[in-house]
């Protein structure tokens, strides 16, 4: 599209300069950067606009309706997780903890149940990709697939800081681990 525009234009100028009779090298070359800067700030600013929309970023924020919570684009209002949860916590890194029937699990923003409630406690993911869960007791880290990366040992846990470090308790000792396990102080 743009070749041919361009090969329209230079044509155009061609034919001005023959009929008129105007200094054909000078005027030619001065009129074809201004259409060429013309038409190269047309395209750019239409492929500017389009790739925006492409990547237009949706928000959503956990709402309350009638007793079960869901969650709804801040810039539209439109429902995008339905609205069948107890509880649901706002997104952290691509996942929203929810609960359901009193056991937590993930949601992704399309709605799809990521990792099933089957979780009680449970916290939200971290930047560090992990997040503390407890089942049946005894708590460890999953990362955002659900597969355990930190064993069910503990008998609490809670999220990595951003010094890469979590607070757990075993035995009724309390201290803090990093993202492989291994006890740090």
């Amino acid at each position: 599209m743009f070749q041919s525009l361009f090969s329209t234009v230079f044509l155009f100028v061609v034919l001005i300069f023959s009929v008129t009779g105007i200094n054909f090298s000078r005027h030619f070359l001065s009129l074809t950067a201004d259409l060429l800067s013309i038409l190269i700030i047309q395209r750019l600013t239409n492929y500017c606009r389009e790739d925006t929309q492409k990547m237009k970023i949706q928000k959503l924020v956990p709402t309350e309706e009638n007793g079960k919570w869901g969650f709804l684009d801040a810039a539209t209002g439109e429902k995008v997780v339905p609205f069948i949860y107890d509880y649901a916590h706002a997104f952290s890194v691509g996942l929203a903890l929810v609960r359901l029937n009193g056991w937590w699990g993930y949601v992704d923003k399309t709605g799809k149940e990521v990792i099933p409630c089957i979780y009680n406690p449970a916290w939200s993911f971290t930047k560090t990709g992990l997040a503390a869960v407890c089942i049946e007791g005894k708590c460890g880290f999953i990362d955002q697939t659900g597969k355990e990366v930190i064993p069910f040992i503990y008998d609490d846990a809670r999220y990595f800081n951003k010094d890469g470090k979590a607070k757990v308790k075993l035995n009724g000792e309390t201290f803090f681990i990093d993202m492989e396990g291994n006890r740090v102080e």
